[in-house]
């Protein structure tokens, strides 16, 4: 899952706990993984920005300083190469599929049909890179660094069984899907997240089991504060469950589902492709967001649910809200419906109706949607100049800092939204700051040559970046080029 599940349920944040205890939360176990920490060092020091993002800025801190020295190591530079193939849950998928933290070897085969490993991975060349990856966690003396870490890892999994696990009813999954569909669920968290939240499982034929890790990171925390979650993080552990039930339900499906999935898609494909959606995941998401939704409204709130509902069409699933009431049936009706198959063609009915009609359901949703926010930018802040300046030309690609320079007193947030041009690569280790007048947003970033980069500060739908007074900065898109590589001077 990518950051934008996190922007959908930032609505439901602030919103309480379900006030009555969950029926059954066992069975499920919580604890930082070595194996996903490890590659999490590797992809941070190649400076994949979804590794780049942690908000524990001392945890963070304490990884560069350790593992800084490495940035070099032969895994690191394998895994910049690998940075237009992988990224974001791939990195996951991989993890849980080696024995352990030292050798990292595979727990089969690779390439074995049904190993089920995300398919942008090449398998002989993902052999070669693990082998890289255990000589990286050797040579940097990774075991001592994450048993170093033990107590700061222990706060961490504390937090997540008291605010997480001990509010999750797991009993909800098994009378949404059927008794004995439940797999086994290990909660992994994840310091080096940042904002990003995964899943990825594992089956065993033979034994016809199932094994799902659900990553999720904690909430931001200043320098010197414990780290925590926080309540309205349990929509997100909720999403990553249920990946686990709909992705097996979906592949089963797909030739009657992707069609209409292609349509819905079609509206808003640029702003999907932005947030690494596939129309393939899309249909996924869309399936499980709803689920989330049904899960709020059943043990939450019906305003953590109608919010959660809001956020999903602010982001560009218009469709989840009345796939949320479709599942209303499902759920009323389970006589009928024992299962998600047997409910399977209702789903693909609705959702080719909705699909021939998607521009203008898709024409209808935006223009409620900008009715809602009518005058909200008014009188809000605005960008005086940003070095380098907005729409230049032949920047120098030696520039090693990005600054924004706003006209007023900023509050000390960044929401910083990918373009269709590069985002500034992070120099890693090194987060964005503000001035101590709150005006200047700067981070510093490597630049290649010949490259345009682009990003845009706020979005019509998702606005923290805000002055002072809670007003908003109205969404400003900022773009440069830099010139080719210098040709090297001749010799004389």
């Amino acid at each position: 899952m990518c950051p934008s599940i996190a922007l959908a349920l930032a609505l439901v944040a602030a919103a309480p706990l379900p006030s009555t205890t969950p029926a059954s939360s066992a069975g499920l176990e919580v604890r930082v993984d070595p194996r996903f920490e490890i590659l999490s060092v590797v992809f941070r020091l190649a400076g994949f920005r979804e590794y780049s993002e942690s908000g524990l800025p001392d945890y963070a801190a304490a990884v560069d300083a350790h593992f800084g020295p490495f940035r070099d190591h032969p895994a690191v530079r394998t895994a910049r190469a690998l940075r237009q193939r992988v990224g974001y849950d791939a990195i996951p998928s991989l993890a849980v599929r080696v024995k352990d933290a030292r050798g990292f070897e595979p727990i089969r085969p690779l390439d074995e049909p049904g190993l089920g490993l995300d398919r942008r991975w090449d398998p002989p060349a993902t052999v070669a890179f693990l082998e890289e990856v255990a000589a990286f966690a050797q040579a940097s003396g990774a075991e001592d660094f994450l048993r170093g870490q033990g107590p700061y890892h222990a706060l961490i999994e504390a937090s997540a069984r008291d605010v997480l696990v001990s509010h999750l009813d797991l009993s909800w999954f098994d009378r949404t899907f059927g008794a004995g569909s439940r797999p086994e669920v290990t909660l992994v968290v994840a310091p080096l997240n940042g904002p990003n939240n995964y899943s990825s499982w594992l089956e065993d034929g033979p034994r016809n089991s199932r094994h799902l890790f659900a990553f999720v990171g904690p909430a931001l925390a200043k320098k010197g504060e414990p780290p925590s979650f926080r309540p309205g993080q349990l929509g997100i552990a909720v999403h990553e469950l249920l990946h686990s039930y709909v992705n097996p339900w979906a592949e089963r499906h797909l030739g009657d589902l992707e069609p209409a999935a292609l349509a819905l898609d079609a509206p808003v494909a640029q702003r999907m492709r932005l947030q690494h959606y596939t129309t393939h995941t899309v249909l996924i998401e869309s399936i499980v967001r709803a689920f989330t939704i049904r899960y709020l409204r059943e043990l939450g709130s019906e305003e953590q649910a109608r919010a959660a509902e809001v956020g999903e069409e602010q982001i560009g699933f218009y469709w989840v809200p009345d796939l949320v009431r479709l599942l209303d049936s499902y759920a009323l009706d389970r006589m009928t419906y024992p299962n998600l198959d047997a409910f399977t063609p209702r789903i693909v009915a609705a959702l080719d109706l909705w699909g021939a009609q998607a521009t203008a359901r898709y024409t209808a949703c935006e223009a409620s949607r900008r009715a809602r926010t009518a005058g909200l930018f008014t009188g809000g802040p605005g960008v005086v100049s940003t070095e380098p300046t907005n729409s230049a030309r032949n920047v120098d690609p030696a520039t090693t800092e990005v600054r924004v320079v706003f006209d007023r007193r900023m509050k000390p947030i960044m929401a910083m939204m990918p373009t269709d041009a590069a985002f500034p690569e992070l120099v890693p280790g090194a987060k964005p700051s503000w001035s101590e007048d709150g005006r200047v947003l700067a981070f510093r970033a490597r630049l290649q040559p010949g490259r345009t980069y682009g990003f845009t500060l706020n979005d019509p739908d998702f606005y923290p970046m805000q002055d002072a007074g809670g007003v908003p900065l109205t969404p400003t898109t900022i773009r440069f080029s830099t010139c080719a590589a210098r040709s090297p001077s001749p010799t004389p």
